[in-house]
Order: structure tokens, then C-alpha cells, then sequence
């Protein structure tokens, strides 16, 4: 940890095998990072943590343009895959309204 930079969490963890095939990682934002892999075809592996919904209507903002903005800069024959926690809110009613996907112990 870099005591001069906010933390927010954000990592990718591969094994071994993988690392073989890194291109770079490229930190995009304090809370965006990705892993580029070289294959056929190449791969950009994102991580993202959203945040919550306590903060302010532009750091939400700033993260979601980010990730678009990132997301474009990304050549068009590689392939993209964007993991992370996007801190999204199960209503308390969920379970009842869709109880197939969400399950009876969620937190509301």
C-alpha cells in the first residue's frame, strides 16, 4: 500500500499460468485497474469498485465516465471483461419479487 494514494481496494490476482501472457497493467483511476494479456485474441481483464452509495453525485460520476471512457479506448478485437463491486442495493422485497435469483437471506 502507497501511503500517499487513496486505497479503495481494487486488484486483479492471477496465477502462474497467466503471467506468462501479461502485457501490462495499467492503473486507469484510484478505482479502476486493468490487466491487457496477450492471446488470439487479446484480452483487457478490468477491476472496478464502484462507490457506495454515501458518496457524492460526482465521484459516482467521475467513476461510471471512467469506466466508459476506458472501456472505448479499448482496440475493438479485444476482448474485455469488467469484474468488480459495483455496490449495487438488493431492496428487502427482492426475495420476494425474483426469489429464483435472489436469495431469502439478503441484506437489504
Amino acid at each position: 500500500t502507497n501511503a500517499t494514494h487513496e486505497s479503495h481496494g481494487v486488484a486483479i490476482l492471477y496465477c502462474k499460468r497467466v503471467e506468462m501472457h501479461v502485457i501490462d497493467h495499467q492503473r486507469v483511476s484510484d478505482r479502476i485497474l486493468a490487466l491487457h494479456l496477450n492471446g488470439n485474441p487479446k484480452m483487457c481483464i478490468i477491476s472496478a469498485y464502484a462507490p457506495t452509495e454515501m458518496a457524492t453525485k460526482n465521484e459516482k460520476d467521475k467513476f461510471y465516465m471512467d469506466l466508459l471512457n476506458f472501456n472505448l479506448s479499448v482496440p475493438i478485437h479485444t476482448v474485455t471483461i469488467t469484474t468488480g463491486d459495483f455496490n449495487a442495493r438488493i431492496g428487502a422485497d427482492s426475495n420476494n419479487t425474483v426469489p429464483r435469483i435472489i436469495g431469502k437471506h439478503c441484506i437489504s
